[in-house]
């Protein structure tokens, strides 16, 4: 149950340790991820309609069944991403399975619901993604985890600027349809002044896209961390994944956060511009601030600011914190 971008990264690692795994999802992963390159066994559940969670905790109409599927595949550990039915963790309890929680940073009154009705006091271990802002932990059993690895590398100067990639991550969520209409208008604006080429990735959005110049449209791409390096620029929503993958390359952006109810996208913006990594804009602000903000990178790529510092830091931060695939490994086996 849960996020596309943890769920494969996860095991595609797992299966590099020779560890079987199981991806039980009602999603079909194929279009948007690298699930046809890895030899992961996906089992489909039975989908319900999207539902409001309180930290992650749901109620799952079909846990019988999930429940059945767990005993034909012989599952010994579960792994959840964010989202799980308490009913199914205290089978596991019962029953004398491994169940493991991964959360994405959580917003401030979520975790706090958590910490006050005992949430996590069901699972044997759970793993918080440490985000660009300081978390404190709230259960004895919770440990603060990097997702990944990042580099230290050399950030190259940004002399001019000629290629934007557009990204709102998988697209489907109502913020999106805000997210490229700002956007679709901001490429029309700066295509009258600027020679700029955009790539832009609409995901599963069902937005209605005015004839955009010089922009390519692609719905996903296999290869985003390349995308990410081959352009000058990028604008993106604040998704926890997103960021760090731009981290990770040094790269400068425009963010503007989409509303979550349990993700705190905004203070995740602000974090990143506070700390000199590029700008937020809120959309509240509107578009006029929007292009005024993008033009004057344009004409000044090299900004007052050293990006190079500031990353490091950030990636210095990050990395002190222990592995999530050292931690899971270390706990399977």
């Amino acid at each position: 149950m849960g996020h596309m971008s943890l769920t494969t990264k996860l095991s595609y690692e797992l299966l590099n340790n020779n560890i079987e795994v199981f991806l039980f999802t009602e999603h079909d992963y194929s279009d948007y991820s690298n699930f046809k390159k890895i030899k992961l066994r996906m089992v489909k559940i039975p989908s319900q309609p999207h539902m409001k969670s309180l930290g992650g905790k749901i109620s799952y109409k079909y846990k019988a069944e999930l429940i059945d599927l767990l005993r034909i595949y012989h599952i010994n550990i579960l792994i959840f991403s964010t989202f799980y039915d308490l009913d199914i963790v205290k089978y596991a309890r019962a029953n004398n399975l491994k169940s493991i929680l991964v959360s994405y940073p959580l917003r401030d009154s979520h975790r706090e619901i958590i910490k006050t009705r005992n949430y996590f006091d069901y699972f044997d271990l759970i793993l918080t993604l440490k985000d660009i802002y300081h978390i404190e932990k709230i259960s004895n059993n919770e440990k603060i985890v990097r997702p990944f690895d990042i580099p230290i590398g050399e950030h190259k100067k940004l002399n001019n600027i000629s290629k934007v990639l557009v990204t709102c991550g998988g697209g489907g969520r109502p913020s999106s349809n805000i997210f490229f209409n700002l956007v679709q208008e901001l490429i029309i604006e700066l295509s009258k002044y600027f020679k700029l080429r955009f790539t832009l990735i609409k995901g599963n959005s069902e937005f209605n896209f005015k004839v955009l110049p010089n922009t390519e449209l692609i719905k996903w791409s296999d290869s985003f961390l390349d995308l990410v390096q081959s352009h000058d620029l990028i604008i993106a929503e604040a998704g926890y994944y997103t960021l760090f993958e731009l981290i990770s390359l040094s790269k400068p952006a425009i963010i503007i956060p989409g509303e979550r109810r349990i993700d705190n996208q905004e203070y995740r913006a602000i974090k990143y511009e506070s700390e000199s990594l590029g700008i937020a804009f809120f959309p509240e602000e509107g578009i006029a601030e929007l292009i005024e903000k993008v033009t004057s990178i344009i004409k000044n790529p090299k900004g007052k600011n050293n990006p190079q510092f500031n990353f490091s830091k950030v990636i210095k931060d990050i990395n002190s914190y222990p592995s999530i695939m050292d931690i899971l490994k270390n706990e399977i086996n």
